[in-house]
């Protein structure tokens, strides 16, 4: 596989399927509109925590140079090339798009005092409607008999499907689904239970993968490298595992999540694993023969056959998922200390050779 390049073109590609053809909008502070500066302007002078007073001038200072020659309207998007964030509207919603080198996020705004959510919350009148937090690891199948949406799981699903399959995403397999939930509240209020939630729309989750399964779903790389020093946390294309989520609501597909996003551009079939047999033999010569490495005097409790993904040392960007076997320690639900054996041809994985 190969990683998406979010270039000028990808950028096109996704705003146009985005935006159903409509225009769009840079939409990076430089090109802000007179009313948004002056409204982020006035946020920012309220803030009375002084922490962080310093940056806080520097900002409001350069918010205020930019009111010189900001417009009082958006301006129409042409080069895609050095902007990274954009907006526009799907029917009467006002959305954003940002782009960064390996994730895509849109989203709907809140615009003029408004709040973007179920129908219910929003007849509440409440200062804020929020999508509450979901991580990707969705087990839920979506209930309609709770949705206010007017679209059935099935037809949103299969939304969500055409809008991957227009982005050139169709392999991506799906890893679950769930109602999309809401809450709305008061900011101020002093009373502990005011809030509503409510349920409306749907989310979807991708992973890349083959047969069902999603490589995600293996090993938990990303909990692993969270506490591996030798990591310099200034890299940024690590070899974390892609993830898509997409929200679909009345008004089509309105939040989308994109981590890593990969293009896959071979699968070998029929590959022959080697014996446990041969992979324990292994894992004892390569303890034995590197005993700095591990902490021998702890005991190795788990043993997993996942899929890794690996980069290439010939090609920048391109990566391989390939079957292997992990021995690790479990301590606190974090994995530690592992050993990773290539399963089909027997070799010992560096870490150092996934980033």
């Amino acid at each position: 596989m190969e990683n998406v390049k979010i270039d000028a073109d990808y950028k096109k590609r996704f705003l146009d399927l985005y935006f159903g053809g409509n225009e769009y909008y840079y939409h990076d502070p430089d090109h802000y509109t007179v009313d948004e500066l002056n409204e982020v302007i006035e946020y920012w002078q309220k803030e009375q925590d002084d922490t962080y007073r310093e940056w806080l001038e520097q900002r409001l200072a350069e918010y205020r140079d930019k009111l010189e020659t900001a417009k009082t309207t958006y301006t129409v998007a042409k080069d895609l090339e050095n902007c990274e964030v954009f907006a526009g509207y799907k029917g009467d919603v006002f959305c954003e798009v940002e782009f960064e080198a390996h994730k895509v996020h849109a989203y709907a705004l809140h615009q003029s005092g408004t709040d973007y959510g179920p129908p219910s919350l929003r007849n509440e009148d409440y200062d804020t409607i929020t999508q509450t937090f979901q991580d990707d690891d969705l087990k839920d199948k979506a209930d309609e008999t709770s949705n206010e949406g007017s679209k059935s799981a099935a037809s949103a699903k299969k939304e969500a499907g055409n809008f991957l399959s227009k982005l050139g995403m169709q392999d991506l397999v799906e890893r679950g689904e769930c109602e999309c939930s809401w809450i709305g509240f008061n900011i101020d209020s002093e009373k502990e239970n005011d809030y509503q939630t409510a349920a409306w729309g749907y989310i979807y989750s991708y992973a890349t993968g083959i047969d069902g399964i999603t490589f995600k779903d293996g090993f938990d790389m990303d909990t692993y490298l969270s506490g591996y020093e030798a990591i310099d946390s200034d890299i940024d294309d690590v070899t974390l595992p892609d993830s898509t989520l997409l929200t679909v609501t009345d008004d089509g597909i309105i939040d989308v999540q994109m981590e890593y996003p990969v293009n896959v551009t071979q699968i070998y079939k029929d590959v022959e694993l080697i014996s446990l047999k041969n992979i324990e033999q292994i894992i004892k010569a390569e303890i034995t023969e590197n005993p700095d490495k591990y902490d021998t005097a702890a005991t190795f409790n788990k043993l997993q056959l996942s899929y890794l993904k690996i980069r290439s040392d010939s090609e920048q960007g391109k990566y391989s998922y390939v079957p292997a076997w992990v021995l690790s320690r479990m301590v606190d639900s974090n994995e530690q200390n592992a050993i990773f054996v290539n399963a089909i041809d027997g070799t010992i994985i560096n870490l150092e050779n996934s980033l």
